[in-house]
């Protein structure tokens, strides 16, 4: 399979049907990442304390891998692909949250959620608990609205707990 079916998530808790590659979650999450780079790595010419010493950035390329050791990897698409059966697990990388819970395979970026095998009923009835969280906390209190992740992640997380 090229393309993985999932519902892809907004932040205004509104989700459709969608395909998604696996080159285009990769993209996704480095499209993140270039953000990233330009609102927080230092000038070029610039020390650095990211790495708790001060340091000049010659070589900014393999700073910048390094710095973002954690990002997210091919090897954790595996995770959210039905082919594979896997233990459950939550990987928090540094552009990308990979859920792999019961039946609920899914990758959260600040801005969206791709939930995957939306064939299957069980992961239909997470995507309507994530959906109701995620608009209930936006119609709370602007000021005091949950992030987008947090409303995701409970949503999941009261879904599995159902299911258990």
């Amino acid at each position: 399979r090229t393309k993985l079916n999932c519902f892809e998530f907004n932040p205004s808790g509104e989700f459709k049907l969608s395909e998604i590659s696996r080159a285009d979650i990769l993209y996704q999450s480095r499209k993140v990442a270039r953000h990233v780079e330009e609102s927080t790595m230092p000038a070029e010419a610039g020390v650095s304390s990211l790495f708790g010493k001060n340091r000049k950035f010659s070589n900014r390329g393999r700073s910048f891998r390094k710095y973002l050791g954690n990002s997210l990897m091919p090897r954790d698409i595996r995770l959210i692909d039905g082919d594979f059966d896997g233990k459950p697990v939550i990987r928090v990388r540094h552009n990308a949250i990979v859920i792999s819970l019961e039946n609920i395979h899914g990758i959260l970026f600040y801005d969206r959620l791709y939930l995957f095998n939306p064939g299957n009923s069980v992961v239909s009835r997470a995507a309507k608990i994530v959906s109701t969280r995620i608009v209930a906390g936006a119609e709370g209190d602007q000021d005091h609205s949950e992030p987008f992740e947090f409303l995701v992640m409970e949503g999941i997380f009261i879904h599995v707990a159902q299911f258990l």
